[in-house]
């Protein structure tokens, strides 16, 4: 909650729009999808395919290193 609350009001629009999404081994818990909605107000989605979906996103995200490198936060260090 402390970090929703800390939202930047673009992000906190879109949540409250297209609520939270889920993926991962954590959210194929029994429960956890109602868990989140009950704990923060919002609507939550399960992804399809949420064992594989960060890996399919990290892969996409690589492979337009350099369109999106300016999303990362480098710690100070140089991506170049």
């Amino acid at each position: 909650m402390r970090t929703l609350e800390k939202a930047e009001p673009e992000l906190a629009a879109d949540l409250i729009e297209n609520g939270v999404h889920i993926c991962g081994g954590g959210s194929l818990l029994r429960g956890m999808d109602v868990v989140l909605a009950n704990a923060t107000g919002l609507k939550v989605i399960h992804v399809d395919d949420p064992l594989s979906c960060v890996a399919r996103g990290t892969s996409v995200f690589l492979e337009n290193l350099e369109i999106w490198k300016n999303a990362l936060d480098d710690g100070g260090r140089s991506w170049e």
